[in-house]
């Protein structure tokens, strides 16, 4: 086809660089952005059928114009585009539609100057795809993980199977604001970590296999798709990731209720390629975390107790069996746990759907046998990392929204309360 006038085109982004705005910056640049709007899917039809009649994976003849929508290559790129795929006609429908949200909201209707009247898309602010419900139904279906610069990034599964994702700069501009829909089909269950400032993702299938894929923030892309874990685990029903050095170890509880651990050295070699099952009987859910060059790992039993058992790398040795936390939990749903320096923070909701804590120091003194109860009511799912020395939590609620707390180490003090995380999201 040839190329028509009203292909969208990149306007001045001011400080922000096309070739370097990443989703959480254009997330920022949309939160001011005075003409935000919004179009149905049926709208965004009529804008492709004028502008490629209709082929989204269409290239212009003069190679300057991509997809549906006629994007260009620049516009793309600043408005997040690379997070699906590096030009716009390789991206799935939806992907290109969600970018064509954003422009729209930074740039207006008149990104299409000739193709906007006559479709709707100055007068329909219709959602084009409103947020799922993410699921509940798996404890892990949200994880959070942060990288050295004060960021947070929190990570869901919708009702679609699919993952969303949002961040948190805690040194300095806040939420994004948005939660993004990228990919995936039937997932089930989430848990996550960080390597030199790479999120690796990893989750259950809908038959119980693993999957992982990553989050570069050096260079601001997610890897495309995913990418099944070696080793051929099927059936899985929970799972957990930490790391010490380069090295991931990730855990799953199998269909037998039994532990099973693999591992991958991102710096050379790969994943092992093989499960490896240790022990524990009708384990229903999983946590870990780690402290110097050990890796704690936590787990729900068959009554609710909650069991830990670590394993040494600088031994290569586990140790034996299972040992229960003290402090007396039972009916414990779902756990986290993360660490500030040498000490552990352990989490759980209780049966009650409320917020259980207690910590360890694995230099010296050991747990502190209480478990405290904090504050929430009908909570079903948490998870939570550590910027500085805090530690902040996120937790979905009752009617599926996602709320955040903190606690900070400095001065031993809870934030007051549950705050909604922005972006609207449905559990």
């Amino acid at each position: 086809m040839s190329a028509r006038p009203s292909k969208v085109r990149p306007r001045p982004l001011g400080l922000l660089p096309a070739a370097t705005v990443t989703t959480a910056l254009a997330a920022s640049f949309l939160a001011i952005a005075p003409q935000a709007s919004a179009a149905s899917v049926a709208t965004w039809d009529k804008v492709a059928q004028c502008e490629s009649t209709g082929n989204w994976s269409i290239v212009s003849n003069n190679g300057l114009f991509y997809g549906g929508l006629q994007i260009t290559k620049p516009t793309w790129d600043a408005f997040g585009g690379r997070q699906y795929a590096a030009y716009p006609n390789q991206a799935t429908k939806q992907q290109q539609i969600l970018i064509a949200e954003k422009i729209l909201a930074g740039q207006g209707p008149t990104a299409w100057p000739n193709c906007y009247q006559g479709t709707g898309l100055a007068t329909d602010h219709a959602n084009p795809y409103p947020a799922p419900a993410p699921s509940t139904t798996n404890s892990a279906a949200i994880t959070a993980s942060a990288t050295a610069d004060g960021n947070a990034h929190v990570n869901l599964v919708g009702s679609d199977g699919a993952l969303y994702t949002t961040d948190a700069n805690y040194a300095g501009t806040g939420w994004g604001g948005a939660w993004s829909k990228l990919d995936g089909t039937g997932l089930k269950a989430l848990t996550s970590v960080t390597v030199n400032n790479v999120v690796h993702v990893y989750a259950l299938g809908s038959t119980g296999k693993v999957y992982t894929k990553d989050a570069d923030y050096n260079t601001g892309y997610w890897s495309a798709g995913w990418t099944e874990v070696p080793g051929g685990a099927s059936g899985a029903q929970a799972l957990t990731a930490s790391a010490t050095g380069n090295t991931v170890h990730l855990e799953t509880i199998g269909s037998d209720g039994t532990l099973y651990t693999t591992d991958a050295n991102y710096t050379g070699g790969g994943w092992n390629g093989t499960w490896t099952k240790l022990d524990g009987t009708g384990l229903k859910a999983v946590t870990s975390t780690v402290t110097g060059n050990t890796m704690h790992l936590y787990a729900i039993g068959s009554t609710g107790k909650v069991y830990t058992k670590d394993a040494d790398y600088n031994t290569g040795q586990w140790s034996s069996g299972w040992t229960e936390v003290p402090g007396g939990a039972s009916g414990a749903q779902a756990l986290t746990a993360s660490a500030t320096g040498n000490t552990v923070h352990l989490e759980t909701i209780g049966s009650d759907g409320t917020l259980y804590t207690t910590d360890a120091n694995y230099t010296g003194g050991g747990w502190n046998g209480t478990w405290t109860k904090l504050d929430g009511t009908g909570l079903k799912a948490v998870t939570s990392t550590v910027t500085g020395n805090t530690m902040h939590l996120y937790a979905i609620g009752s009617t599926g929204k996602v709320f955040t707390k903190d606690a900070d180490y400095n001065t031993g003090q809870w934030s007051s309360g549950w705050t909604e995380v922005p972006g609207g999201a449905q559990a």
